[in-house]
């Protein structure tokens, strides 16, 4: 989505949106509020509802909600070794690419034969879970 000038909207500009108090009937004046004289758009608890929300510390509503989308296939799929493989992800473009990685990997001590790099291709554990 894009703001009236083109511009792409972005974390700083939903903040801005989320703290603007017109939408719950306040006219503000050089930093005071004062009621004003249009109807509010929200109401007075859901504007405290959000703005619950947003004291927390950034951090912690975003391990919520990581909390909420976990890993489906966690301790179901293993690598050659026999060892769990584990959940983890990586941004390109904008976007969340989540997939599994040999524990052997991630603890540093590669098998012989295997290759340094080695990543799992996503299709393979996505393919087998049946829906």
């Amino acid at each position: 989505m894009r703001t009236k000038r083109g511009k792409l909207i972005d974390k700083g500009f939903l903040y801005k949106l989320l703290n603007n108090r017109v939408y719950v009937g306040d006219a503000v004046h050089k930093g005071t509020a004062y009621p004003g004289e249009h109807t509010a758009i929200i109401s007075r608890e859901l504007w405290d509802r959000v703005h619950s929300i947003l004291q927390q510390s950034p951090r912690a509503r975003a391990a919520n909600t990581r909390g909420r989308t976990p890993a489906l296939l966690k301790g179901l799929i293993f690598g050659a070794d026999g060892r769990a493989m584990s959940p983890t992800h990586c941004r390109s473009g904008g976007r969340i690419y989540r997939y599994y990685t040999a524990a052997a990997l991630l603890k540093g001590d590669v098998p012989p034969g295997w290759c340094a790099e080695y990543r799992p291709p996503r299709s393979k554990p996505r393919s087998s879970v049946s829906s």
